[in-house]
């Protein structure tokens, strides 16, 4: 408790929401996409993993 201008408080303390790091926000769907391009051949593993890192690092990148 605190005593602020004659008042007393009751401050509640949690726990802090998550934080989400620069360029993260999208990376779900990012992966979402990519390994479903792979199982209908619409591209190669290593195409994709290329492709992935490119897409993440430009997001990362414009945050």
């Amino acid at each position: 408790m605190a005593r602020i201008g004659g008042t007393t408080t009751t401050a509640k303390v949690g726990t802090a929401p998550r934080v989400t790091p620069n360029g993260a926000s999208d990376l779900e769907a990012i992966i979402r996409r990519h390994t479903e391009e792979v199982p209908f051949d619409r591209t190669t593993p290593g195409q994709a993993a290329a492709s992935f890192t490119k897409e993440v690092q430009t997001g990362i990148d414009g945050a």
